[in-house]
């Protein structure tokens, strides 16, 4: 790799490149293609140095994402197809769940199809769901139980953390509740002084 190609290279942030691994072999590009699913490699050159905003839409035309984790077109198929019928009752969520209640390589099946779409709706860094998404909208999505969803996010992403509308309101709140408190000794205050009972 020539020293400014490398130069040019450094001087990038890595979340530009939104997963993809840029390298210099022999004059040319080469963007190594790693999905963070099944581990499936490609990759995509070019004849000269160039930015991620050229190599993105690129590697999007060769059916992969890059959206912070490389995901191959054989997984994002997977995630986009349905599983067929209806999953077994969800037995499997409560205590009382035995090896004959649900068909086990069908729950495997479910289980990675809801970590599928946790990984393209669920943000891990701040535990919350993207784009207004929720348990029950997956569960809707894959025709799955709420229950099940819930378990397999709780096992592999962790719990929910309140969502920012809802602390926001409840900051408002915590501070009306402060200013009717600061209100009512105002009051007691003044009733006191003027020599009146509230």
């Amino acid at each position: 790799m020539s020293s400014g190609n490398k130069s040019i290279i450094s001087k990038i942030p890595a979340r530009e490149w939104r997963g993809l691994v840029p390298a210099m072999e022999g004059g040319r590009l080469k963007v190594a293609l790693i999905c963070h699913l099944c581990g499936t490699t490609d990759h995509w050159t070019a004849a000269q140095m160039v930015g991620p905003q050229t190599a993105l839409p690129k590697v999007i035309q060769m059916g992969w994402r890059a959206d912070g984790k490389v995901t191959c077109p054989a997984c994002i198929a997977a995630k986009r197809k349905k599983p067929e019928g209806k999953v077994v009752p969800m037995k499997l969520v409560t205590p009382v769940a035995t090896a004959g209640d649900v068909d086990l390589d069908q729950m495997k099946k479910h289980k990675r199809l809801v970590i599928l779409a946790l990984e393209d709706y669920f943000d891990e860094a701040s535990r919350r769901y993207r784009e207004g998404k929720t348990d029950k909208a997956i569960a809707d999505e894959l025709d799955l139980s709420d229950a099940f969803v819930a378990k397999v996010r709780e096992e592999f992403y962790g719990a929910i953390a309140e969502p920012e509308d809802v602390a926001s309101f409840r900051a408002q709140l915590d501070a009306a509740k402060q200013l009717c408190a600061d209100l009512e000794r105002q009051l007691s205050g003044l009733c006191q002084r003027n020599g009146w009972r509230v």
